[in-house]
């Protein structure tokens, strides 16, 4: 009876039970940001160790372990399935469009020795994700107006610069300056942005 009174009252009343359910999310989450129901904030952190900027749309997962960091700017989207895993520190500017299905790392996620690895594997499936080793992180900066093609990843110690546009599919291992159009596994540079093109940004 209290589940049929429950759902007649998420039906009647849908922004009470929104709101109740964005406050209850361990993140700083900005005026108009859009929280989908398939998105997922994992925050092991401070509250503030996870900000989400005015207007941003998530529908991915953000996972922040231990002292990690992830910032979000304004105008934002993360698409469904992507994920994005900080252990140090994850920027993301204003008007970044990431695509579905991309990942964003800031570090190696497992020790590169194999039986710190095993030792990791029994921590993670009894205690949830936690760093008990060193992961060889680097934090990874996406400027804004980039916009990452669905499928990519971006790798530790990256930084992306403004308006940058990165194909779908591409493994990114190395910074790339703004302005330009990269694709590939690794991603090389195929173009500088069309003059035109950079004239349309908006501030």
């Amino acid at each position: 009876m209290l589940k049929l009174l429950r759902n007649i009252a998420k039906a009647c009343f849908p922004e009470y039970f929104e709101r109740k359910r964005i406050r209850l999310l361990n993140a700083i989450i900005g005026a108009g940001a859009v929280i989908y129901k398939s998105a997922i904030i994992s925050n092991t952190n401070k509250k503030d160790a996870v900000k989400i900027g005015a207007g941003s749309h998530i529908a991915g997962m953000l996972v922040n372990c231990d002292k990690g960091k992830i910032s979000i700017g304004e105008r934002s989207f993360i698409g469904e399935d992507s994920r994005i895993y900080a252990v140090l520190n994850i920027t993301i500017g204003d008007n970044v469009q990431i695509a579905h299905n991309v990942n964003i790392y800031d570090s190696n996620i497992h020790s590169l020795n194999p039986k710190k690895r095993q030792q990791e594997f029994i921590v993670n499936t009894t205690q949830g994700f936690t760093q008990i080793n060193d992961w060889r992180e680097q934090e990874v900066i996406i400027n804004n107006n980039v916009w990452i093609g669905a499928g990519s990843f971006i790798m530790k110690g990256v930084s992306i610069g403004e308006n940058t546009i990165i194909g779908a599919g591409s493994v990114v291992l190395k910074s790339l300056p703004p302005n330009v159009v990269a694709a590939g596994n690794p991603s090389k540079i195929i173009k500088p942005l069309d003059q035109e093109d950079q004239n349309q940004i908006p501030d």
